[in-house]
């Protein structure tokens, strides 16, 4: 019975825990109240560098959207990123995210960054070795960001 009820209360401790991360309860609220749907970098690794791409969509509801991510290197031209099987970030529930922009080749190198804001039902192209980015990408995006290193 005691061993029962400490397993009741560490899945519920679990539940309550979790109800705030990546697809909780309140992922469903638009972050930071009504506005235009806006996307930027907040952390954008050097040149070089292998750190994760990091940034904060506003003014939209991140149970319904993801971030795609796309880097443009040299002669090589435009890749989705983190990967091909993984091509989606999930937003968490304040609005940032996080991506891993250099899984392979010369990623580090990357000339240009440019996030996408995109409504879950929309499948993001992907791109090996692109020389543009698809026209759609900017059409069905409700915000995007572009860096240059």
């Amino acid at each position: 019975m005691k061993l029962r009820l400490c397993i009741l209360a560490l899945v519920s401790f679990a539940f309550v825990s979790l109800a705030g991360c990546v697809g909780g309860p309140s992922c469903g609220v638009t972050t930071g109240g009504s506005g235009t749907p806006s996307l930027v970098f907040t952390q954008v690794p050097p040149l070089g560098g292998t750190e994760s791409l990091q940034g904060q969509e506003l003014h939209v509801a991140p149970v319904d959207y993801y971030i795609a991510v796309y880097i443009h290197v040299g002669s090589e031209g435009w890749w989705i990123k983190p990967t091909f099987s993984d091509p989606e970030t999930t937003i968490n529930c304040d609005g940032s995210w996080s991506a891993d922009i250099t899984t392979g080749g010369d990623d580090s190198q990357a000339d240009t960054i440019t996030a996408f804001l995109l409504p879950q039902r929309y499948t993001p192209p992907q791109l090996g070795g692109a020389s543009a980015l698809p026209q759609a990408l900017y059409t069905v995006s409700v915000a995007n960001v572009t860096v240059t290193r």
